[in-house]
């Protein structure tokens, strides 16, 4: 009831002010299919991304992950940003193997790609938990020095 009324006052000021009314919601009988793209799957067409942009992509997602992101919010951003998954998880396997010969790899970019992979959210979960695991096995421990002197 107070829904109905404030949906009614809200088209009265509309009026007044010579605003059109938005359009009819879904509950009104809209159709809020999407038409065939060219792949033949019904949705929005995504994007085919530079290698420039995936690294982007992919950074903003372990930036979010980092600062809490479920698997529904990373799921969530990769389809508002129009993203196909199989295409980036191609270019962040070329990526891995870039970054497993690199003899000094950024420690914290490999704590996120293993929190991203802990998230269990599809294939580029699995393939980031594999190369930050992978790395993060491969680098050599920090060597601890003890001086076995007497103590003055």
């Amino acid at each position: 009831m107070l829904g109905q009324l404030w949906q009614w006052l809200k088209q009265l000021f509309r009026r007044l002010l010579g605003r059109k009314t938005p359009p009819p919601s879904q509950s009104e009988g809209r159709n809020l299919s999407f038409p065939l793209n060219k792949d033949g799957h019904r949705g929005v067409d995504t994007k085919q991304l530079t290698n420039i942009d995936s690294e982007n992509i992919f950074m903003q997602v372990l930036e979010g992950v980092h600062q809490g992101w479920s698997r529904g919010n990373v799921k969530g951003f990769l389809l508002t940003k129009n993203i196909n998954e199989a295409d980036l998880v191609t270019w962040l396997q070329e990526f891995g193997r870039k970054l497993l010969q690199s003899p000094e790899p950024d420690q914290e970019l490999l704590r996120r790609m293993v929190m991203l992979g802990e998230l269990r959210c599809g294939e580029i979960s699995t393939a980031s938990y594999e190369i930050g695991i992978q790395k993060l096995i491969q680098e050599p421990k920090a060597e601890v020095w003890e001086y076995d002197g007497l103590d003055q």
